[in-house]
Parts: structure tokens; C-alpha cells; sequence
């Protein structure tokens, strides 16, 4: 456990940008991110500098994942 918590940590170190989005600047753009998400479109690549914060923050990509959750088309 305490290697994949050392592993973890050492690829948010590696990844990390100069300059990058904060968790404010991300909740600005959630019904956006959301919405691409949900429209199956890759978050990634519209929006980089997102996925790399998610990548690196548990907490908002929990927070995406609920509101793609949301927005989902019900399946009957």
C-alpha cells in the first residue's frame, strides 16, 4: 500500500506543469467539462490542461465523474 501511495505521488511530481489549473479555475469550467464528457467527447484533448489536473486531484475527478453520472442519457 505504502508503494502505490510512493508511486502515486512520484507520477503527480512528474506530471506536473509551471503553470497549472487550480481546483477553482476547474469548478469554473465543470458544466463545459461535464457536458464534453457526457457528449463522449475526450476531455483530454479539448481541454489538457484539465485532465491534468484531475489526473493529479481525487477530488475533482470524483466530482466530474458525478456530474457525467448525471448528465448521462438514461439507458432503457
Amino acid at each position: 500500500m505504502a508503494t502505490d501511495r510512493l508511486r502515486y505521488w512520484l507520477s503527480t511530481v512528474d506530471t506536473t506543469q509551471p503553470e497549472e489549473m487550480d481546483c477553482d479555475m476547474l469548478f469554473e469550467m465543470l458544466e463545459v467539462v461535464a457536458e464534453a464528457a457526457s457528449a463522449g467527447q475526450d476531455v483530454s484533448e479539448l481541454f489538457p490542461a484539465v485532465a491534468i489536473h484531475l489526473a493529479h486531484c481525487p477530488n475533482c475527478q470524483e466530482l466530474v465523474d458525478t456530474l457525467v453520472a448525471l448528465t448521462a442519457e438514461p439507458t432503457f
